[in-house]
């Protein structure tokens, strides 16, 4: 069977994404759930690390989070990512036994309804815009119709730019000569968003 994958991807500050959360927000009691925890490497680089136990954070509004509008990774896969659903779903996880030892432990999302993934992006230092996106793989008409409030409330006032959906400030900074990094800031640049 193949699943389909519904995505929206975009380019946003925090300010692109606070009016359109609000939004959504205000319409739809829903709850956020961080799929990832960070860490700081030797280089003083934040990185992810795996869950060693079910203790994953969760939020009833993206606005209170301070790293809305920031990716603190530098790469599109690694930057902030939430399971969003409504506000009273039972959030269930599931253990994997590694070969080396220890656990590690993931959001059960089989049985979830609704569910999208919400990846913010955001800035990464002074010259870089990271893409998000926003998607589900379910065809459950709940979480389709969560899709399409969602995706249709945050990127309100968003301007189409190829393929992706750009917020007002963000295209201000593209405007500007900023990066639109769609992969990582190790990719060429030929691979940033641009108007043709």
């Amino acid at each position: 069977m193949v699943v389909k994958s519904h995505q929206t991807h975009i380019f946003a500050t925090g300010a692109d994404l606070e009016p359109g959360l609000r939004l959504i927000e205000s319409q739809r009691r829903l709850k956020y759930v961080a799929l990832f925890r960070y860490s700081t490497n030797t280089r003083g680089e934040s990185i992810v690390v795996p869950h060693t136990s079910p203790d994953f954070q969760e939020y009833d509004s993206l606005l209170v989070v301070p790293s809305l509008g920031a990716n603190r990774t530098s790469d599109h896969n690694t930057g902030d990512q939430y399971l969003v659903t409504n506000a009273d779903a039972e959030i269930l996880f599931e253990s994997v036994p590694q070969r080396k030892g220890g656990i590690h432990y993931l959001v059960a999302t089989r049985n979830l309804i609704p569910i999208l993934v919400f990846q913010p992006g955001g800035r990464y230092q002074d010259q870089y815009l990271i893409c998000g996106h926003i998607g589900t793989t379910s065809e459950h008409p709940e979480s389709l119709a969560l899709y399409k409030d969602f995706t249709k409330a945050v990127t309100r006032g968003f301007q189409k730019i190829g393929s992706y959906k750009v917020g007002p400030e963000a295209k201000r900074l593209m405007d500007e000569g900023i990066r639109m990094v769609t992969i990582s800031i190790k990719s060429p640049p030929e691979y940033d968003l641009r108007i043709s």
